[in-house]
């Protein structure tokens, strides 16, 4: 049986419509935009993960259509890239999947368009990895580019402040 996995291969188109990510919330943004500063200071990266885990991987994520091609070759089926938009977030992504180990293996990116409140220097993004095998699936997450974000924020509002401060003590 092993030489038989071993032995699959092959390529072709995968085309999905009208379809559904779980686990991910296309207005998980708004949660880190509603985020106060304490004392004119972000969110520490621990708080943000926090966040994350409340606020990005909950509910689902409808999308019109995904086609991505893959390839499949020694028993690993591989979808080098795909995106999934649904209004001004998107995923993209890449999966492997071993057929004799049964693991399947997603490294991606929620991608959240900030609009307005988009920071130079800042990307409203989380990182992630979906690990599933015969018994378990795990999924982890970056904290760091929201926390950059929320950085940035307080650091803009940060000096908003000051120059409205100085602009009434020279209007004095």
């Amino acid at each position: 049986m092993d030489g038989l996995v071993a032995s699959l291969a092959g390529s072709g188109v995968l085309s999905v419509s009208n379809g559904t990510i779980s686990n991910i919330n296309p207005d998980g943004l708004a949660a880190f935009l509603g985020v106060p500063m304490q004392d004119g200071k972000a969110p520490d990266e621990t708080s943000v993960q926090t966040l994350i885990d409340q606020s990005v991987f909950t509910g689902s994520m409808p999308f019109d259509s995904v086609t991505a091609a893959w390839t499949a070759t020694s028993g690993k089926l591989r979808l080098p890239s795909f995106r999934a938009t649904s209004g001004s977030t998107a995923v993209e992504a890449e999966a492997e999947a071993d057929v004799a180990a049964q693991t399947v293996t997603i490294n991606g990116r929620v991608i959240y368009d900030a609009g307005k409140q988009a920071l130079a220097g800042a990307e409203t993004v989380v990182p992630f990895t979906v690990s599933r095998n015969a018994f378990e699936t795990a999924v982890t997450s970056d904290a760091q580019p929201m926390t950059q974000f929320l950085v940035q924020r307080a650091l803009e509002a940060e000096q908003e402040r000051v120059a409205a401060m100085q602009a009434a003590l020279s209007d004095k």
